[in-house]
């Protein structure tokens, strides 16, 4: 700012006269918020996914324990 002044003549310097309108960055909240929403659903697919495999391995182990007869070793 101060090199345009001292470049220019104080006649043809005007500070009022821009180019066009200013434009605004996008709030960084805003995009704060849309990360944290983005990771928030990819974590809670992640959970869901993991409680599916879950109950899967709940069904599959009970299943096998319960068709194999006690052996030696665990009665023992």
């Amino acid at each position: 700012m101060l090199q345009k002044m001292y470049l220019v003549p104080a006649e043809e310097y005007h500070p009022s006269a821009k180019k066009g309108p200013r434009r605004t960055k996008q709030h960084t909240n805003i995009e704060w918020i849309k990360l944290h929403t983005k990771h928030r659903e990819a974590e809670l697919r992640r959970n869901a996914r993991t409680m599916q495999i879950a109950d899967y391995m709940k069904q599959i182990l009970l299943v096998v324990t319960i068709s194999q007869p006690p052996t030696a070793d665990i009665v023992a």
